[in-house]
């Protein structure tokens, strides 16, 4: 790995340090997927990994019932209709 590379990657799990572990985990596993080229499907699993990542990371930021609510209050609310 890269040191730039190497870089980026410890600065993100510093930063997922204040969301749930498993989060550290995904990205340590795609980072591994990424690195063994004996793996015909290591982009496939890369990105696979790295979308689960930014979906967790979605669901830890904003949970789905919060998003929701909110989208039932935007929906019934008056303004929201077209004229």
């Amino acid at each position: 790995m890269s040191t730039l590379h190497s870089e980026n990657v410890n600065a993100l799990k510093q930063r997922l340090t204040q969301f749930p572990p498993h989060l550290q985990t995904i990205l340590e596993g795609a980072v591994a997927s990424i690195a063994d080229a004996s793996k015909p499907l290591r982009f496939t699993n890369t990105a696979t990994g790295l979308r689960e990542l930014i979906r967790e990371l979605f669901v830890s930021i904003s949970p789905d019932q919060s998003i929701n609510a909110w989208l039932l209050v935007y929906v019934d609310s008056p303004s929201s209709c077209s004229v």
